[in-house]
């Protein structure tokens, strides 16, 4: 049977004619006739080929990072060095290879399954254009697109394709740029300061530290140049594709904010140290006044903001965006195994104003999930494409297995989805009618809930444990990887009782502590201190006062 194989965005093709590259190709109304469709297993559920992969994507980045620099400081008449190129590329230029890489795998994979019978393959032409106004725009109607991933993975399918396969030319697309992203330095001076608006710090803070930063006189650099941080044992990159032909993707792919620089602010008349904002660190006018400052001679310092960063077993993105840095400040944690870099940890006044302030007023269960994105947007161990249909399922499991009495106290807090996200709150309330589902502010719910359920590992695991928040915490432990200096800690919430393997043993728990949780979450007090002083640790003094000291020295 000639069966058509879709690439790219979903398309309405008859159910037994249906090949998908991924489930992004599947539209939402046809989710239930999942198992109609013909589609490859998640491949990076192997967390070796990850590994694998991360490599890769660390190596081209490296290599490609000079001579992308080479080429703009050609195209604009510039001399700007290795500094400020890295610190302009950087982000953009990891996700680019982290992408290539994993669509790379894809195909090598789905040549692997299906090369060897006849099919009908679709492809865009390679003339196709897609324009980008910024790294954000590249972001989300580039990598979060399914027809620019389209267009990508027809190109890697021309590479090598198979005699088997029958390739009928889609219609040329054209898209141009979308919208720039804000320009944050229009809104104020703060962002020109030593240390800028963060989350967690209040101004009075974050000037005070700035002063601090402006006292630290040391002049030595401990930035790892992009070029330093590849892995020169990675193997080949699939289908034989090469570093040329990455550079001139990568070229064809290029934001036009790279073309057109904005004019930086002044920068200082003394090089110092400058934390920057790693929430606004995407924005292309911030980063590229960060660059002029960084080619000035200012060393950067990044703030850990996201709860997995640390015990995460492989990431593309964390050593090159991050921890390569001057410092990397982190939640307690020392060391990323596998992952080079400079890293200091400092207790974060975020996590220290929640401190012990779990006050129970409601009787309620909250749950709470994290993104279903079903297109693979980084090289980084997390669930990914297919494996976010039977994390879905693992929730509905875990309270169809409550008591009716306590089904009744969920209060579900659904993550925030996007076009490519799996249908969250909604698909729980075609199951559990009567569900009640949160849509304001997660920490003030969290603070008055009886009981925490979390199905994942992040942020909302440190902020409950700084709280105090009795939690229970459940996951496949199959499909999720984490660093080895993370595992002896697991295993302590695991004897606890914190951690579960499975929804139904979740749902057990959480029926043998109910009526007794006080006690319970009292035995489990060393389990959570020894977490939490390594990934959201809180300070015995003057959390300011630590920082001050630490930001003067680094």
């Amino acid at each position: 049977m000639n069966r058509i194989v879709n690439l790219g965005s979903p398309l309405p093709t008859a159910f037994d004619l249906s090949i998908v590259i991924g489930p992004w190709c599947i539209p939402a109304h046809q989710e239930k006739f999942l198992d109609m469709f013909f589609m490859p297993e998640e491949i990076f559920a192997d967390p070796e080929l990850l590994e694998t992969a991360v490599k890769q994507a660390r190596e081209l980045t490296s290599r490609l990072a000079p001579r992308l620099a080479q080429e703009l400081n050609r195209k604009l008449g510039s001399k700007q060095d290795e500094a400020y190129w890295d610190t302009v590329l950087a982000p953009w230029l990891v996700r680019f290879s982290a992408v290539l890489v994993d669509r790379l795998h894809r195909i090598a994979d789905f040549r692997k399954t299906y090369g060897l019978f006849s099919h009908s393959v679709p492809l865009l032409p390679e003339q196709s254009t897609f324009a980008f106004a910024d790294t954000r725009d590249f972001i989300e109607n580039g990598i979060l697109d399914p027809v620019w991933n389209h267009w990508l993975f027809s190109i890697l399918i021309r590479k090598n394709p198979s005699s088997h396969w029958h390739y009928p030319a889609l219609p040329e697309v054209h898209r141009d740029a979308g919208k720039p992203d804000a320009n944050l330095l229009m809104n104020g001076e703060e962002y020109a300061r030593r240390f800028p608006p963060i989350s967690g710090f209040d101004s009075g803070s974050a000037m005070r530290l700035s002063e601090a930063l402006q006292r630290n006189h040391r002049i030595q650099d401990d930035t790892i140049p992009l070029r330093l941080l590849g892995c020169p044992d990675a193997d080949p990159l699939p289908l034989d594709f090469t570093e040329d032909e990455a550079f001139a993707l990568a070229i064809r792919n290029l934001p036009r904010s790279f073309q057109n620089l904005c004019p930086p602010l002044p920068v200082p008349k003394q090089a110092g140290i400058r934390v920057i904002s790693a929430a606004n660190f995407e924005n292309d006018a911030y980063r590229f006044q960060v660059a002029a400052w960084r080619a000035a001679g200012d060393r950067l310092v990044v703030i850990q903001k996201d709860g997995e960063c640390g015990y995460v077993r492989s990431s593309a993105e964390y050593p090159l965006l991050a921890y390569s840095q001057h410092r990397f400040i982190s939640w307690g944690w020392k060391k990323h195994s596998g992952m080079p870099g400079n890293i200091t940890p400092l207790p974060h006044p975020a996590l220290d104003a929640l401190r012990k302030s779990h006050r129970e007023t409601e009787e309620t269960l909250l749950f709470a999930g994290t993104d279903m994105s079903l297109l693979p947007h980084a090289l980084t161990s997390m669930l990914r494409g297919r494996q976010q249909y039977a994390y879905r399922e693992d929730k509905a499991k875990f309270a169809a297995a409550l008591p009716s009495a306590l089904r009744k106290k969920i209060v579900y807090c659904p993550h925030d989805s996007s076009p490519i996200s799996l249908s969250d709150a909604a698909w729980m309330r075609e199951r559990f009618a009567d569900l009640a589902v949160w849509e304001g502010d997660f920490l003030s719910q969290m603070l008055s809930c009886r009981l925490l359920v979390l199905d994942h590992a992040g942020t909302a695991l440190a902020q409950a444990f700084a709280a105090d928040v009795p939690t229970i915490l459940f996951w496949n432990r199959d499909a999720v990887q984490f660093a080895p200096e993370a595992l002896p800690l697991l295993r302590g919430l695991r004897r606890a009782g914190i951690l579960m393997d499975s929804p139904l043993d979740a749902a057990e728990q959480v029926r043998a502590v109910w009526d007794n949780l006080d006690q319970w979450w009292q035995s489990t007090r060393e389990a959570r201190d020894e977490w939490c002083e390594q990934y959201a640790s809180i300070a015995d003094q003057s959390v300011i006062d630590l920082w001050e000291s630490t930001l003067e020295k680094l």
